[in-house]
């Protein structure tokens, strides 16, 4: 889910990340004083961005978006009470931006990426991908239910890592491990198993029973 305000690159975004990695992603305008809608709290707050920018960067690119929006006749999108004329103003922009730090003040578990001057696939692979929660598959949230304790590992990435790495880790395996699941996942497949537990001490052999006595003949 991408919040920003207008000029802070939340369509071109949304539209690579979609395109690139298969992401449903919601595109969210933030407007001055108006109320977040109920859908981006639907969401895990983890996977909430917030784009901000520099002013001097909101006012140069709203300028630019004005001349072509009055070359065309499209008019730009402002909340109750605003005016166009203000879209661009230097003051309009850092009351805009306040407003918006202190929104993420109350939300501190969304994410904030300062967008100026950074291309949309640096923002995509350097500020979204690396800090997206990992969406646990079908198969295992099926797993889970069944109250299987398990972690998935596989070979790859750098050249030079040929360890067999974790990539997933069930709940019920961290509790074993005694390890949150941020300190498992990542790291080499031997170094995330559970510490084995103390052989158990070997079970006393049974007493044999005494013979039955059988009684004498007269």
């Amino acid at each position: 889910m991408l919040l920003g305000l207008s000029r802070c690159q939340k369509t071109p975004l949304s539209i690579y990340l979609a395109h690139q990695f298969a992401l449903k992603v919601g595109n969210v305008p933030l407007e001055l004083g108006c109320a977040l809608p109920d859908e981006v709290f639907g969401v895990d707050p983890r996977r909430v961005f917030v784009l901000l920018a520099q002013p001097d960067f909101l006012v140069r690119t709203r300028r630019r978006r004005l001349e072509v929006a009055g070359s065309t006749g499209e008019s730009v999108r402002m909340p109750p009470g605003r005016f166009s004329s203000e879209y661009a103003s230097p003051a309009y922009v850092e009351e805009e931006l306040a407003w918006v730090r202190a929104l993420s003040a109350r939300h501190p578990q969304f994410r904030c990426i300062d967008v100026t001057g950074i291309g949309v696939e640096e923002v995509a692979h350097d500020h979204v991908m690396t800090t997206l929660p990992r969406r646990p598959t079908p198969v295992e949230v099926a797993l889970e239910a069944l109250g299987c304790n398990f972690l998935l590992a596989s070979a790859g990435g750098a050249d030079d890592d040929l360890l067999a790495r974790v990539r997933y880790c069930s709940d019920g395996l961290c509790l074993l491990a005694g390890r949150a699941r941020e300190q498992i996942v990542g790291q080499p497949l031997e170094a995330s198993s559970p510490a084995p537990r103390p052989p158990r001490s070997a079970p006393a052999p049974p007493r044999a029973r005494p013979a039955p006595r059988l009684p004498r003949c007269q």
